[in-house]
């Protein structure tokens, strides 16, 4: 007796199949987007809440961004010179800075999905 696979897959079994991983109307979910494309972090896409997907913009691109900063300066030799990203007195402004350009020409946006 052949199987009909196609005929087995009905809209009850692909709800099944799917049940705990389709979002689910009011089910609040965040998402960090620059340039129209979502970002992800440690390969998480979706996040429980926009304070969760803050601090996972802030925990992963701050360090990125301070390290280019010092190459920026340095003339590309990353860390090397008298440039100390962490003991900078200027660090939370050019953070600032970095986070409004974002926004203003490049769409930075933490949305609800």
């Amino acid at each position: 007796m052949e199987t009909n696979y196609e005929e087995m897959i009905t809209p009850s079994f692909v709800r099944q199949v799917f049940d705990n991983h389709i979002l689910k109307e009011g089910q609040e979910r965040w998402a960090i987007t620059v340039c129209g494309k979502i970002v992800t972090v440690s390969g998480k896409m979706l996040f429980d809440s926009r304070q969760q997907a803050v601090k996972a913009f802030y925990n992963s691109f701050h360090w990125k961004f301070g390290r280019q900063v010092a190459r920026q300066i340095n003339g590309g030799d990353g860390w090397s010179g008298s440039y100390y990203w962490w003991g900078d007195p200027d660090r939370a402004d050019r953070w600032k800075a970095f986070k409004k350009v974002l926004e203003r020409d490049y769409g930075f946006k933490i949305i609800q999905v």
